[in-house]
C-alpha cells in the first residue's frame, strides 16, 4: 500500500475529518448523545459517503446492508479500492475492519451526535470528527 493510501487508511472509519482530544464525558456535557445500535445502523445501511483526508486524497464509502464495507481511495497519480465488513456491537460500538487499510486490524468507535455532527470515539480515548449527517447518500450511487 503506498503513503498516500495509508494516510487514507487512518481517516477512512467512517470519514474522519480532523482529530480532537474530547472525552465521552466532554462529549455528554456538550449535549451530544451516544448513538445506539439502531439509530448506527439506520445511519450506515445502504449508505455512501464520500471524503476526503487531511493530505487530499478523496475517499467514498459504501456500507452493504449485509454488513460488506467496500471503498475507493484517489489521489494524484494512483487509486486504490478495498473491501472488509462493518458491524454494530451489543454495547452500541460501530466496528470496521478492512482487507488491506488499517493494516487488515479491526476498529471500533462508539457514536456521538451533536447537531447533525457526528463524532467517532475509538476504545484509545481519542475522538474523530465525522461527517455531518447529511452527506451520507442512500444507495450505493458510486457502483463500488
Amino acid at each position: 500500500m503506498g503513503p498516500i493510501a495509508k494516510s487514507f487508511a487512518l481517516f477512512i472509519c467512517c470519514a474522519a475529518i480532523a482529530a480532537c482530544t474530547s472525552t465521552a464525558e466532554q462529549l455528554q456535557k456538550s449535549n451530544a448523545t451516544k448513538m445506539t445500535a439502531e439509530e448506527i445502523r439506520i445511519l450506515v445501511v445502504d449508505k455512501t459517503v464520500n471524503g476526503r483526508t487531511d493530505t487530499g486524497s478523496n475517499w467514498v464509502v459504501y456500507y452493504d446492508a449485509s454488513g460488506e464495507v467496500r471503498g475507493k481511495a484517489n489521489w494524484v497519480g494512483g487509486s486504490e479500492t478495498d473491501r472488509g465488513t462493518w458491524t454494530v456491537t451489543e454495547n452500541d460500538q460501530f466496528c470496521l475492519t478492512f482487507t488491506k487499510w488499517q493494516d487488515g486490524r479491526r476498529r471500533c468507535w462508539e457514536l456521538y451526535m451533536s447537531g447533525g455532527q457526528l463524532t467517532w470515539l475509538g476504545k484509545s480515548g481519542g475522538a474523530e470528527s465525522g461527517p455531518d449527517e447529511d452527506i451520507w447518500r442512500e444507495g450505493n450511487v458510486e457502483n463500488l
